[in-house]
């Protein structure tokens, strides 16, 4: 048996399979790989390589300098782990800095974890999910940086498959109204043609942490007992997402729609399915950008517009006897930071406030999901293939900058 002894610093914590429950998951697994090169990012001045220890193995590995840790929060949709996972890159990468990323199913309660300190950063906050906590936690205490715009929009929306739209020109498909009418309705899959998805547990995605759904849908009154025989499926990601948000509002509208929550990979799967026919209407919930909204031929339904005195009026602790009958709003997503960033890693806080995508950009990213499911590999290689980008987030060190050093040994024991 050989021993072989490893110098370890800048760690990173990187994405592992998504989860489906609603608890925050810390992702363990250490991703080895290095998107850009120690030589490449040493010209950025950040991180210099100073030495490197010849393991038994004859391999090198390169001393590098103490940076801070950083933690990312993303979710489990597309745009939030593209997104986190550039940055994480680079902060690792140029910076140094030994990063985690921890995912959460949705976005609400974001605000609060990074004012309570358990969260670094969050590169794709939805205001949304905000509530009173913004004014709570980014103006009066101070808890919470606001350091701007992601760069690209957010929306949750409604969609239909096009190509029914295209055969019936004469049948109005994409507005609200329609899923009252009869004959729209029967295009749609009956109540109970689609299984509700299940994790690994065996359990559904609406478990008990929602009231107003189980078993893996939601039932309006307007769809109980004998009257589902005349309503049609709704897709919906985990319950989290939304909020209750669609529920309410099929309640409120008076829609003849039974909710069916799906994981992502078999949403896409019947949206894949669905967008490629004529005959059958398809219609489902998802978030935008996505690789769904982006990538599938499939149109958003007309809802009623989006009012802030409707939206602000909704409660998700009291679905389905609150109130929503407008559409969600066109949201600026943000990236939010404790304030201790600026205190400790005033370089970091800046790389965040110039890190900007753009609509094309994350449509890019997000689409490239559709032929890999390596969201490091597709971050990398947009980080590989635009440095001019990104180049301008970096900055350079303040004349005269010198990090300190550490060096972490750790044994490990490698059978030969």
């Amino acid at each position: 048996m050989i021993f072989q002894l490893v110098l370890l610093v800048a760690a990173v914590t990187w994405i592992a399979p998504r989860v489906a429950s609603g608890a925050s998951v810390a992702l363990p697994i250490p991703d080895p790989r290095t998107c850009v090169p120690r030589t490449s990012a040493a010209k950025y001045g950040w991180i210099t390589p100073i030495g490197s220890f010849q393991g038994t193995s004859g391999q090198a590995t390169i001393l590098q300098p103490l940076a801070p840790s950083v933690t990312l929060e993303v979710g489990t949709w597309e745009s939030s782990l593209i997104t986190n996972t550039v940055a994480g890159i680079l902060l690792r990468d140029i910076f140094g800095a030994a990063v985690t990323l921890q995912q959460f199913n949705s976005s609400a309660g974001s605000i609060t974890r990074i004012g309570r300190g358990s969260i670094d950063m969050n590169f794709e906050a939805w205001p949304s999910s905000f509530g009173s906590d913004y004014a709570l936690l980014v103006i009066q205490s101070g808890l919470v940086e606001d350091l701007g715009a992601t760069g690209y929009s957010g929306k949750q929306a409604w969609f239909i498959n096009q190509a029914i739209t295209a055969a019936n020109p004469t049948v109005i498909f994409d507005s609200w109204m329609s899923f009252k009418v009869p004959a729209v309705i029967a295009r749609l899959p009956r109540v109970g043609t689609t299984a509700p998805s299940r994790r690994i547990d065996g359990s559904t995605l609406c478990d008990s942490q929602f009231s107003f759904c189980s078993r893996g849908t939601f039932v309006p009154p307007q769809c109980a007992g004998s009257l589902a025989q005349s309503c049609g499926e709704f897709w919906s990601l985990d319950p989290l997402l939304s909020n209750g948000a669609n529920e309410q509002r099929i309640v409120d509208l008076g829609l003849k729609l039974v909710v069916v929550y799906l994981t992502e990979p078999d949403l896409y799967a019947n949206a894949e399915r669905c967008a490629a026919q004529p005959t059958s209407l398809c219609l489902f919930a998802h978030q935008s950008p996505s690789a769904i909204s982006d990538s599938l031929s499939v149109s958003p339904v007309n809802l009623p517009d989006y009012v802030p005195r409707c939206w602000n009026q909704f409660s998700s602790a009291q679905v389905p006897a609150s109130h929503l009958s407008c559409d969600s709003p066109m949201e600026v997503l943000t990236k939010l930071s404790t304030v201790g960033i600026a205190n400790r890693a005033p370089h970091l806080r800046s790389f965040a406030r110039y890190f900007t995508l753009r609509d094309i950009d994350i449509q890019s990213l997000t689409s490239a999901t559709l032929a890999s499911a390596d969201t490091w590999a597709i971050a990398c290689q947009w980080i590989s293939q635009y440095p001019t980008i990104w180049e301008s987030w970096v900055g350079a060190p303040p004349i005269g900058y010198c990090m300190p050093f550490l060096f972490i040994a750790v044994i490990g024991a490698v059978l030969i």
